[in-house]
């Protein structure tokens, strides 16, 4: 009995001292936040720019991606998304390139700071990067999303590497594989902007500028449909660097 009172007063002993140490990490993150750099967040966000993802994404259903964001001061976007077979962003398979407009609108009522935004999409466009990633996507996407739209004539035939296609266009809307992928820029519809300055002043070199955009749907299925929440990992503006001390 007493052997096992000992073993049980060690465990407890044991389960405090991680909890104590638990908490001194938390009280230490929470003060390195409070004291670390300031955000200030701009509203009506500017989100004229280039963005681009610092790191490989991770969204739901396994998917790989980097992203690239192009914002023009006309209202005008374009984007590419990377994606990959693995979760370090080395072995590409398709790049998705996508051209529209894009609108702010009022502040969010749902989702506190962010704002919200309307666009239009005028083309969207698909390059593999490799015959297997070719031959995968297209399989999955044939009949009606097959080349015979291309002029080929009536024959189906898988699409090849390193060669542009249609997915949607506004000339061809009947055709829309964009859908059929699953792709939407519903992210669009949520848009804040955040400044994070590293010191106590505002330096032109000493902070940087983040792009968080809506939520992706966890079923590819209902992504069209699907009204952001909440945000994605930033991008960060290209233009804007930490200065290096």
């Amino acid at each position: 009995i007493l052997k096992k009172i000992e073993l049980m007063e060690k465990k407890h002993g044991q389960q405090h001292q991680h909890a104590a140490i638990v908490e001194f990490q938390c009280q230490y993150m929470l003060k390195h936040l409070q004291s670390g750099g300031q955000i200030s967040v701009h509203m009506p966000p500017n989100i004229a720019g280039h963005w681009v993802s610092t790191s490989c994404e991770v969204r739901p259903g396994s998917e790989f991606i980097t992203r690239s964001y192009l914002f023009h001061h006309n209202h005008t976007f374009q984007v590419l998304q990377f994606h990959y077979r693995d979760n370090r962003c080395s072995s590409p398979t398709y790049t998705l390139l996508a051209r529209g407009n894009l609108y702010l609108r009022q502040a969010s009522w749902v989702v506190r700071g962010g704002t919200e935004a309307d666009y239009q999409l005028h083309s969207v466009q698909v390059v593999f990067h490799s015959p297997e990633a070719a031959m995968d996507l297209s399989q999955w996407l044939k009949p009606s999303c097959g080349p015979p739209s291309l002029g080929r004539g009536g024959k189906w035939e898988p699409w090849e590497p390193h060669v542009s296609y249609d997915l949607w266009s506004e000339e061809e809307q009947g055709r829309d594989c964009a859908h059929r992928l699953g792709f939407t820029m519903n992210e669009l519809q949520l848009v804040r902007v955040e400044r994070r300055r590293h010191h106590g002043v505002w330096l032109p070199d000493d902070h940087t500028e983040e792009l968080f955009l809506g939520d992706v749907h966890t079923e590819h299925t209902q992504r069209t449909h699907h009204t952001p929440s909440s945000y994605q990992p930033p991008l960060q503006n290209t233009k804007v660097r930490h200065r290096d001390i």
